[in-house]
């Protein structure tokens, strides 16, 4: 077996040992009938400033992303984002974007919307997960290569998410996980 071979088959091995840790609880109501081993959990591949918060679940640990001061409040709630970008060409292939509004200061479950049924990801590059500003999302390995929906665990706090809250402006993203489409 070559490093490459090596390097995917250790990439499957945690992804499907992690998604085998799952209790149902922490899954999206809409998977609950994928079999476990079919869910990728990514979340190791989550980058941003570390926080804990003993609200997630991930063993409290979370990226937080705090937007400066000066920040106007968007119509539609919290940029979310996959694409695929070729480096070393102008490719950019957007695999699913939307702008969500987010109810309250808990953690939920959103599944990022395909721009169509044909994106996928080209296994030439890494695939970026985004939140808001670039700052906070995960950095996906060339080993992803196919169709996949990103489902996204994030929480928001302050004023300029939720309507009436007190609390320092945050977005937390906790988990990031991946499923293929059929």
């Amino acid at each position: 077996m070559n490093l490459e071979n090596t390097k995917k088959a250790l990439t499957i091995l945690a992804a499907a040992v992690s998604a085998a840790a799952f209790t149902v609880e922490e899954l999206p109501k809409e998977l609950e009938g994928t079999p476990k081993e079919e869910i990728r959990d990514v979340s190791r591949y989550i980058f941003g400033p570390r926080a804990d918060d003993p609200e997630a679940p991930a063993n409290g640990k979370t990226v937080v992303l705090k937007p400066a001061p000066n920040t106007k409040k968007q119509e539609g709630g919290v940029l979310m984002g996959v694409y695929d970008k070729v480096y070393y060409t102008a490719t950019k292939k957007v695999i699913g974007w939307c702008r969500v509004k987010i109810p309250d200061e808990k953690y939920h479950w959103y599944k990022i919307p395909r721009t169509s049924k044909d994106g996928e990801f080209s296994g030439k590059d890494r695939v970026t997960v985004y939140l808001e500003n670039w700052k906070i999302g995960a950095w996906l390995p060339k080993s992803f290569k196919g169709k996949y929906d990103c489902w996204l665990l994030v929480k928001v706090q302050g004023p300029l998410y939720v309507a009436g809250s007190t609390k320092e402006n945050m977005i937390f993203l906790s988990r990031v996980l991946l499923v293929p489409v059929k």
